[in-house]
């Protein structure tokens, strides 16, 4: 009973925080004259597959008001418990066997599906789009494939291999997979799933000519194959992502931020007219970076250490007469996607030869700070940089290696401009080049 409440409670709570749009999307239906809704600019596909996220709902609950108001058609996507996996999936919410509790699908979708309702776009749900057939021919496929070859498996020429494999190592929050079973199966389903979603978008796009997709992220399963399938047909994409800064966001065009932030056109930002007061804003942000104080995602942690003058009591061996040089880690399981030119197969395995490379250097001296979101982060990672590193070197040996693990409460920039400093000073002292990497 107790629980039954509680679950009253929260979905009254959930559904309350989603917007109610009916009052704003009659406005709009009421100054739109039947001329205007004859010549609709664009047809707009917005596919919000994390109705259990309260932000997700709100951006696109505004997006499709926005977008409506200027006169483009809005089509609503949800998933309703379709897709045997996604992206709401963790170890710790899903069994391998029974899949995803009917309770988590119900509220993903329900609440969220209110809301869309009250915009006035068009809102269809993954069933309306495929069979039961084409269910079971998804999981015949997928059962079909050898998981070695999943990584670079096409569907129809679309690339969803890799989306898959990044959906099951969101999952089980690790870099690699496991063998075994129960990671065979997960990576099947996340398979299926990209087949599912595949066949669902196809159709869609046909039905409603869409011009552009909008949705969050642009990877993991479905929104990675959203995207591969929209620009695979010619529709153009833009994803978008809270930013760290506090009422910000990220909308990247053509393909999730991971990739365009390395792609863009410099220009757009090396011949910007700056000013007195751009500075100060700019710097006044950068400061805050050391608390947080102004970001709505930060990893700094609760009682952040910064001043670090006893950091010589913490790593007595290292030597500020030798260059020291700084290491910052991602956290292993996110954004696993294929990069262009990439030189090594993942960021453990750079992180393993760069230690290698330093155990020989003993002119230079190593320093690791393992990202704190490792164990801050909303799904802590299950394989750590720390424990990856001592399957390979004693580093208690490496007197030219140091770990700062993720678990440490020193301030990461404070660490890095304490050393710059210390770097700084002895650079002064030998008139040599400056030393600190970081």
């Amino acid at each position: 009973m107790f629980k039954q409440i509680k679950r009253g409670i929260t979905n009254r709570l959930v559904r309350f925080s989603y917007p109610d749009w009916t009052k704003i999307s009659g406005e709009i239906q009421s100054v739109q004259a039947p001329s205007d809704k004859q010549k609709l600019q664009k047809s707009i596909l917005l596919a919000p597959t994390l109705g259990i996220q309260s932000s997700v709902v709100i951006i696109n609950g505004y997006l499709a008001m926005a977008l409506r108001a200027r006169g483009a058609r809005v089509v609503i996507l949800q998933c309703g418990g379709v897709l045997p996996i996604c992206q709401v999936a963790v170890e710790n919410n899903y069994d391998a066997e029974t899949g995803m509790p009917k309770s988590i699908c119900k509220r993903c979708f329900k609440n969220a599906n209110k809301s869309f309702a009250s915009t006035g776009a068009t809102v269809v749900t993954y069933d309306d789009y495929v069979t039961k057939t084409e269910l079971e021919r998804a999981k015949e496929i997928s059962d079909s494939i050898d998981p070695e070859n999943i990584t670079e498996y096409e569907y129809q020429g679309v690339k969803i291999g890799e989306h898959a494999v990044a959906g099951a190592l969101k999952f089980f929050a690790r870099g690699t997979l496991l063998p075994g079973m129960e990671s065979e199966s997960i990576l099947r389903k996340y398979l299926a799933a990209s087949i599912v979603t595949y066949t669902v978008i196809n159709k869609l796009i046909k039905q409603f000519r869409i011009d552009v997709s909008s949705f969050h992220h642009g990877i993991y399963v479905p929104e990675g194959v959203i995207g591969e399938t929209c620009r695979t047909e010619g529709v153009r994409v833009v994803n978008w992502n809270p930013a760290y800064r506090k009422g910000s966001f990220i909308f990247s065009h053509t393909d999730t931020y991971h990739h365009t932030l390395m792609e863009e056109d410099t220009s757009t930002w090396e011949h910007l007219p700056w000013t007195d007061e751009l500075d100060k804003r700019t710097i006044d942000y950068l400061d805050s970076r050391y608390t947080g104080g102004k970001d709505w995602i930060t990893f700094v942690g609760e009682n952040p250490i910064f001043d670090l003058k006893n950091l010589k009591e913490v790593f007595p061996s290292l030597n500020y007469d030798k260059p020291i040089i700084g290491l910052l880690t991602n956290v292993v399981w996110d954004a696993q996607l294929h990069y262009p030119a990439n030189i090594f197969e993942n960021m453990l395995e750079w992180i393993i030869e760069t230690v290698e490379y330093f155990r020989n250097r003993i002119d230079l001296q190593l320093l690791i700070r393992v990202h704190p979101a490792e164990v801050l982060g909303e799904l802590p990672s299950k394989q750590r940089v720390a424990e990856e590193l001592k399957k390979h070197f004693d580093l208690d040996t490496l007197r030219n290696v140091f770990l700062v693990d993720s678990p440490s409460p020193l301030s990461t920039l404070r660490l890095r401009d304490y050393l710059r400093n210390e770097n700084g000073s002895r650079t002064n002292r030998q008139r040599s080049p400056g030393n600190c990497c970081w």
